[in-house]
């Protein structure tokens, strides 16, 4: 009887640790800031570029939780708008290494199912989540669709680059 517990008891550790985890869930969530990051600045840089703002991309997103206030509201908006684009990044970091973690992918793969990540991310915020959630921040993409476009292809394809940095967090185990 005891040998057929321990058998039993391996079977349920290797098929757990064969589960992506918490360590491909951490090198996700880091992933997802990073590249949310680099998204920001560049919206930021944009931004400022064209004279609509340095502050106006995380003012924008802030407008989630305060409306069209955001625009007028602050430091306030801004720390709650990049608050908000960090949590969100970190989540959509998250879930693409778990969807992508297990497969053998190579890097340029990784790649390409990063920009497809992207524009899927994309086009689900632009026709379906913004319009709902966040009317303000829809009406302003509307007038830059290239770049808005632009921002998610980069997040998504910056999600794939540190495959090493996910493939050494897999490699840990508690």
């Amino acid at each position: 009887m005891a040998y057929r517990e321990r058998v039993e008891a391996t079977r349920i550790e290797i098929a757990v640790a064969s589960i992506p985890g918490p360590t491909m869930a951490s090198a996700g969530a880091v992933a997802g800031i990073v590249a949310g990051v680099v998204m920001a600045g560049w919206a930021m840089l944009f931004s400022a570029y064209t004279a609509a703002g340095f502050w106006l991309p995380p003012q924008l997103i802030a407008a989630t939780v305060f409306g069209p206030v955001a625009m007028v509201r602050g430091m306030e908006a801004v720390l709650i708008g990049v608050l908000l684009h960090v949590v969100v990044s970190a989540g959509f970091g998250i879930l693409f290494a778990l969807m992508t973690g297990w497969r053998p992918l190579g890097g340029g793969e990784l790649i390409v199912a990063g920009l497809a990540y992207g524009a899927a991310i994309w086009a689900v915020m632009t026709f379906g989540v913004l319009p709902l959630v966040n009317p303000t921040m829809s009406a302003r993409v509307a007038l830059e669709p290239a770049n808005w476009l632009f921002e998610h292809l980069l997040f998504g394809a910056l999600l794939a680059l540190p495959a090493p940095l996910r493939r050494s967090f897999a490699s840990v185990r508690p």
